[in-house]
């Protein structure tokens, strides 16, 4: 189940938002400021968050900023931004500090849960997209790291076969059979 953090100072819209998520299956954690958005964001590290722009002590914008300052990129969860603003600059900004969407007030259901449902599952091909290609450098590097040591051993061994007249030649006769492989 996929945990969405609300940040939403008025609290009968964030109690509407937190239904409607939790009715299609969503784990819901709900913040009242931004404040403590920030810290059940780093408590929890939800999956998505959706927070307000304008709010009391601590706005939608600083909320991100914060966010950004203290989580890797990677672990930043999506994040789309409410408004009731609609104006362009407010959007533009919210974007440079690295908002995935935008949804204004007032909004309907199938436009949050059409947002959310998109933004997890970017996410989570990027993810998957990270894994595999970690998965294939760990290979790669472990093939070739590998693959370095028996050209170096069989390179010792043919050596030490060129160099040695004072082994048995049952001796030579297995360092032979070592470098043949």
């Amino acid at each position: 189940m996929n945990r969405v953090l609300v940040i939403e100072d008025e609290s009968a819209l964030r109690e509407t938002l937190s239904e409607i998520l939790a009715i299609n299956d969503y784990e819901v954690i709900k913040a009242a400021d931004g404040e403590e958005g920030v810290e059940k964001a780093l408590e929890t590290l939800p999956d998505i968050i959706i927070c307000d722009v304008n709010m009391p002590k601590m706005n939608g914008f600083e909320v991100l900023t914060s966010l950004s300052s203290v989580l890797i990129e990677d672990d930043l969860p999506p994040f789309i931004f409410l408004t009731a603003k609609i104006e362009q600059k407010n959007i533009r900004q919210g974007m440079s500090l690295g908002a995935d969407d935008y949804i204004t007030k007032p909004f309907n259901a199938e436009e949050i849960l059409k947002a959310v449902k998109l933004r997890i599952e970017k996410r989570n091909k990027l993810q998957q997209n990270v894994l595999k290609s970690e998965r294939e450098r760990m290979s790669d590097e472990l093939h070739n790291g590998i693959q370095s040591h028996i050209v170096a051993a069989n390179m010792g061994l043919k050596s030490i076969s060129k160099n040695t007249k004072t082994l048995s030649s049952k001796e030579r006769d297995i360092i032979q059979k070592s470098t043949d492989i």
